[in-house]
């Protein structure tokens, strides 16, 4: 059976199966690191969304929502980008779609259109969190370290509680602003806040 086996996974048909699988697992795996680094998919809330809750329009829009953020967990990316269209046709308001279009948009590599889904998500709901993160991530990637900074500041006002925020916040100030206090502050709070996230700090960045 062994023999069988690999018989079938050298065979043209087989080694295609394997980079199909490849393929699947290279993209969960970055869509993983994506919610390390940034805020992920998010699913509606229809308290969230532009349409009035009651409305036919939030019911499909939730539910062509809910069709992307299956899809695109499973891997299918381009079936996700359409149904998150589609629940912008069906409600144009609705921030939580134009921001999931954004996160899909992170994976196309340079020149992508994220920023302009987020900011889009943002015009709707200038509070909106997840929004925020992903654009202060970016501003930190493109060598903008006080806009990011000033990003994770008004993030920790609206979310106290939001713990990559702080270290983010902290990361910036201490490595790239020479806010070296402050930093560490904010790198004990996310500590603090929660305990998994001390891995990713070393004994060096809270060193005095």
């Amino acid at each position: 059976m062994a023999r069988d086996a690999s018989r079938d996974l050298s065979s043209p048909s087989g080694q295609s199966a394997r980079r199909d699988r490849s393929k699947r697992r290279a993209i969960i795996v970055g869509l993983v690191l994506l919610q390390i680094a940034a805020a992920g998919f998010l699913l509606v809330n229809r308290t969230n969304s532009g349409a009035e809750p009651d409305s036919e329009a939030a019911t499909t829009a939730e539910a062509a929502l809910r069709e992307g953020a299956k899809a695109q967990t499973e891997g299918r990316a381009d079936e996700a980008e359409r149904a998150f269209l589609r629940a912008l046709e069906l409600d144009p308001n609705n921030k939580i779609a134009r921001y999931n279009l954004g996160v899909l948009e992170e994976s196309k590599g340079p020149g992508n259109k994220a920023e302009e889904y987020y900011m889009r998500a943002l015009a709707i709901d200038p509070n909106f969190v997840p929004a925020l993160f992903n654009l202060a991530v970016r501003r930190d990637a493109a060598g903008q370290p006080q806009e990011a900074a000033d990003l994770y500041r008004k993030i920790i006002e609206l979310d106290p509680a939001m713990a990559k925020a702080h270290l983010n916040l902290g990361f910036v100030l201490l490595r790239k602003l020479n806010q070296k206090e402050e930093g560490r502050r904010e790198l004990l709070k996310a500590i603090i806040l929660d305990e998994s996230l001390s891995s990713r700090v070393s004994k060096e960045d809270l060193q005095s």
